[in-house]
């Protein structure tokens, strides 16, 4: 080996020749820092290495298992029976609320109606109420003295309308509420007052027909003081009323309603003729 490899720049230090010391390195100061070791790095690039386990589950842990794993068959049943049973329960209990609100609906229209119809009763009766104190006092009609002074009450709230004063001929009058309606065979008043130059057998024949055909009844009451014959139904073609026949001195008297409407008024009217004979 060569001794310039060895060279020394100081004289005054001693030469080292240990093997694998730096031939140029200075020697180390008590004064200084101690010099760092030097890591040997690899030419590779580090890669961390993969699990090879689950992330998820850790390793050694025993696998999920469902809920009716463990459910013996008769546990399974029990369940499908309670189940089928709560749904059941459950339509059961909706049905049953759909017909009780069906039926509180129903209770609650019957209620509505029944008050709506009491109510339109008391407004009826009410009104009928007050028709019939219009009436009072009642009015009197007279009729002409040569023809017997025929007379009794009527209504106040009637209108009378004398068609023939006799004079000559038969006598006609027509009462009706407020206003007397056209005189005609087949119009309708409260009240028709007629007085016929006839004898009551020639007046009577007209409503016989009318008994054989069963159009209409007939019976005998007093009026007046006298009998009288009072028949009752299809008058006419459009008139369902009721006549009453009698006979003043050699005429004939016929007082008519020609709706049954006025039946208790047409009462009140024949329980309070009076006439001379």
């Amino acid at each position: 080996m060569d001794n310039d490899s060895f060279y020394n720049p100081d004289p005054n230090a001693p030469a080292n020749f240990s093997a694998g010391a730096a031939p140029n390195a200075p020697a180390p100061d008590s004064a200084g820092p101690a010099p760092q070791p030097v890591m040997a790095h690899s030419s590779q690039n580090y890669q961390p290495a993969m699990p090879t386990t689950d992330p998820i589950q850790p390793m050694g842990a025993a696998p999920k298992k469902s809920l009716f794993s463990n459910m013996s068959t008769f546990q399974m049943v029990i369940l499908i029976i309670v189940s089928l049973l709560a749904v059941t329960f459950i339509g059961l209990f909706i049905w049953m609320l759909v017909m009780w609100l069906g039926a509180k609906s129903d209770v609650d229209g019957q209620i509505d109606a029944a008050v709506n119809t009491a109510v339109s009763q008391t407004e009826a009766r009410l009104a009928a109420e007050y028709e019939e104190q219009q009436k009072y006092p009642y009015s009197v009609f007279t009729g002409p003295s040569d023809l017997g002074s025929l007379s009794f009450e009527f209504p106040k709230t009637w209108s009378v309308y004398v068609a023939q004063n006799g004079i000559g001929g038969d006598y006609e009058a027509y009462l009706n509420p407020d206003l007397v309606s056209p005189v005609g065979t087949d119009t309708i008043n409260a009240l028709r007052v007629s007085i016929k130059n006839q004898s009551i057998d020639n007046v009577s024949r007209n409503y016989e027909n009318l008994l054989r055909q069963n159009v209409i009844t007939v019976e005998t009451r007093p009026i007046g003081g006298q009998p009288a014959n009072v028949y009752t139904g299809a008058l006419s073609n459009n008139i369902q009323g009721i006549a009453a026949v009698f006979k003043i001195r050699d005429k004939t008297a016929i007082l008519q309603t020609d709706a049954l409407v006025f039946k208790d008024d047409f009462t009140h009217v024949l329980d309070s003729v009076k006439y001379n004979s």
